[in-house]
């Protein structure tokens, strides 16, 4: 679900407004029918809360969606299920008219009205979602999480986060990687990207400039892995646009690997002599020497109170359909949507994804700020392109664990299992980057178990 979810509560006979709740949640949606018209989708373990600790609100249940059509883009969705609030718990069906598709595919979003109810509660849905397994992410300012003790509940701007709330990778073995030591340490990873066919790797850039006991000065626009070498020198990264003088060092605020080179926004605004025109710190730019997308192309379906400005782009993701998610640097005020700030995710479609307090609120940070920003963002999705799948080596540690390794060229893995044959297998490690995971020996001991990795 993302930030334009809501569920209304309305009371025909009351003597109030109807309740506007967002939503947070989560559900399976599984191919089942394809026609030369129509795919239908069935859809599973259904559950959106109001995000409170016990919800207020709690939607659960199943159904079911068709999506396509022969001459425009129809959907429609039904949802059966138990509501549970503070007046009890009711039955619920939620249904929505044939009618159109508002998001390009894999986006959905929907209006959904209760069948029946009662006068006093009736219920409406808002359901707006995205094919996420995960958003990973590193803020502009650190946090202490509600979740641990002092020290190691300190969550550094160099840290590679998760939604849900978890730490993917410590910011401080991502710096040591690359030769970074001392004060060095206390640098923030700017830009980031997790590049394809390296099993894992991250490629990065700090926010500002260190040296490196091992690679020597690094430049805040400069890439480097944690393999710990140099992937990309900044002025090698901007040289295709003819720059004069020559390879000037402009920073480097969002980054991607492709199969082609790179996508990239740079921090400091500079002409191209090559181009005939400036390139801004909002544009999305391309290792070749092109203008992807111009700022003015993310923000067309905004309405910014002050429209001139170039805010800057902190973070992006280019989904397969076009779609492209970002991050700017400096926060606006819109007309329709009210303030955005600079660690809120949006859609180049015109909406919010995500607001930042959503974004870190699992992770209870006991600091009391309206927005920890955000620097760079990397969505795994099953929408995308999966990895090549992964061979995968299996050693036992007797009476300890089982020792699972494995290699093939993904991003990020995953480990599942069965117990049985011809069982669903089901997740049994978070999302990683590590290409190794041991799954510890339970007592007593399993007859036997089926194992396979998952890449994405």
């Amino acid at each position: 679900m993302i930030a334009d979810a809501r569920l209304l509560d309305d009371c025909s006979i009351c003597d109030r407004l109807p309740l506007e709740i967002p939503l947070r949640g989560s559900f399976e949606a599984r191919l089942v029918e394809r026609n030369p018209l129509f795919d239908r989708y069935e859809l599973s373990q259904i559950r959106f809360t109001d995000g409170a600790e016990p919800p207020g609100y709690e939607l659960t249940g199943r159904g079911s969606f068709t999506w396509g059509g022969e001459v425009a883009l129809v959907q429609e969705w039904s949802l059966e299920g138990t509501v549970r609030s503070s007046a009890g718990q009711r039955p619920v069906v939620l249904r929505s008219p044939l009618g159109g598709v508002t998001r390009p595919w894999p986006m959905l979003a929907v209006e959904l009205a209760e069948e029946g109810g009662t006068v006093e509660s009736r219920l409406f849905v808002t359901l707006a979602a995205a094919p996420l397994r995960e958003l990973w992410f590193t803020t502009a300012h650190g946090m202490t999480s509600g979740l641990g003790e002092w020290p190691t509940n300190r969550l550094r701007s160099s840290d590679l986060l998760a939604n849900p709330a978890r730490v993917v990778r410590e910011g401080a073995a991502l710096l040591k990687q690359v030769g970074l030591a001392g004060n060095d340490l206390d640098a923030g990873v700017d830009a980031f990207t997790i590049p394809p066919g390296r099993d894992g790797e991250v490629w990065f850039s700090v926010d500002r400039a260190v040296v490196s006991t091992t690679l020597g000065p690094v430049a805040e626009g400069d890439l480097v892995s944690t393999r710990g070498i140099v992937v990309q020198r900044n002025a090698d990264l901007v040289k295709a646009f003819g720059f004069m003088p020559p390879s000037p060092d402009l920073g480097l605020d969002a980054v991607e690997a492709t199969s082609a080179g790179f996508r990239f926004s740079v921090r400091t605004p500079q002409f191209s002599e090559r181009l005939g025109r400036w390139i801004g710190r909002g544009d999305v730019l391309t290792s070749d020497g092109r203008i992807e997308r111009p700022h003015q192309d993310l923000f067309a379906r905004f309405k910014p109170t002050d429209p001139s400005p170039d805010y800057g782009l902190d973070g992006f993701y280019f989904w397969p359909s076009g779609e492209v998610w970002f991050t700017t640097e400096e926060g606006f005020q819109d007309s329709v949507l009210g303030y955005v700030t600079d660690g809120d995710v949006l859609s180049d479609q015109g909406y919010v994804v995500a607001r930042n307090l959503d974004l870190v609120r699992d992770f209870q940070p006991l600091e009391d700020l309206a927005n920890f920003g955000l620097q760079g963002f990397w969505a795994i999705s099953d929408a995308a392109a999966a990895g090549p799948g992964a061979k995968l080596r299996v050693a036992l540690d007797p009476g300890r664990a089982i020792l699972l390794s494995w290699e093939g060229g993904g991003r990020v893995h995953q480990v599942e299992a069965a117990d049985q044959c011809g069982d669903p297998f089901q997740p049994v490690a978070p999302l990683v980057l590590d290409t190794a995971w041991s799954d510890p020996v339970p007592d007593p001991p399993r007859p036997g178990r089926f194992y396979r990795v998952r890449t994405w």
